[in-house]
């Protein structure tokens, strides 16, 4: 246990002490980012990882950052009594990273450059991005290749420059989600250790844990959308506020999927094997699915589409 750095390509340094490999996984992860905000104290800014030692609720918070994480603590923070204001910096208001009708309904309020615009807080919570923990490692002394973030470049194999190298979670520049940290673990680990060939695996399911959850997976450019409103299930538990939408190519291929509502995460399961494995909405649409359920929505697109191409 100790403060580690490469000395050279086959040697680690822990407090001076050196230890000889043949190879070696970089787990590093990521630490919080904080804004370039003239007068912002960083020391007393909240961040993704010391937001949880707060031992009462702040009246007034900032929430900085309209990504999913931003969003996630905003909308928890305002019910358990905070008064929240979220800040995101864009030119859209929030998710930048999915489809734009998710924030299509939003109040925006647009501060004028060089306005006098004045927002009151008690506390400041940045949730503005993860920057990899590389910083004094002694990648270079490895021959370890990092991007102009800092980010330890990888191949598909999470293999680094260095042949006997590899690095996973969020030290890398993949997306930085727990369950691809976690997958990709595994595939660093196991090539390493029994020198197989796995890839990370191409197809991203994301989520946003909001109320409703955000869920998305592959292409965001939807032909085919059900409004929650047409859901039996939604409908009884009075949860319309939402859709289920396809991405489907010429040959009724499904390649991606969005979905807004309650536990969208659980349905978009299916939708995630779908599009990894190039399944058409006709054995979708063949698959018996629970009635009723949030993921019948699936059935009932990949149905529609199906009975669209049949000849007439």
């Amino acid at each position: 246990t100790g403060r580690a750095r490469f000395a050279d390509a086959s040697t680690l340094s822990v407090d001076g002490r050196r230890i000889a490999f043949g190879r070696a996984v970089i787990a590093t992860g990521a630490s919080a980012r904080l804004p370039s905000i003239f007068g912002l104290d960083p020391q007393s800014v909240l961040t993704t990882e010391t937001v949880w030692s707060l031992d009462r609720m702040p009246e007034r918070l900032l929430v900085i950052g309209g990504g999913p994480v931003g969003c996630e603590l905003a909308q928890a923070m305002a019910r358990l009594g905070s008064r929240v204001t979220l800040v995101q910096r864009a030119a859209r208001l929030l998710l930048a990273g999915e489809v734009a009708d998710l924030s299509a309904d939003a109040a925006v309020v647009r501060l004028p450059g060089g306005g006098t615009e004045r927002i009151g807080f008690d506390r400041v919570l940045a949730a503005t991005g993860r920057a990899p923990r590389t910083a004094g490692l002694g990648l270079a002394l490895a021959g370890v290749e990092t991007d102009a973030d800092g980010a330890v470049v990888t191949d598909a194999q999470l293999r680094t420059s260095h042949p006997f190298i590899w690095a996973a979670g969020d030290v890398t520049s993949l997306p930085k989600f727990t369950h691809t940290a976690s997958a990709n673990g595994e595939i660093a680990a196991t090539n390493a250790v029994t020198g197989s060939a796995l890839e990370v695996d191409p197809v991203l399911a994301r989520v946003t844990y909001t109320s409703p959850e955000v869920a998305s997976v592959g292409s965001l450019s939807a032909t085919a959308t059900l409004d929650h409103g047409a859901l039996d299930r939604a409908i009884v538990d009075g949860q319309t506020a939402g859709f289920t939408s396809l991405a489907i190519d010429g040959a009724g291929i499904v390649r991606g999927a969005t979905i807004v509502g309650p536990r969208a995460g659980e349905t978009l399961g299916e939708l995630a094997l779908a599009v990894r494995l190039g399944l058409t909405t006709e054995q979708l649409a063949r698959t018996t699915h629970a009635y009723p359920g949030y993921g019948y929505a699936v059935r009932k697109l990949a149905l529609a589409d199906v009975r669209a191409r049949a000849p007439r």
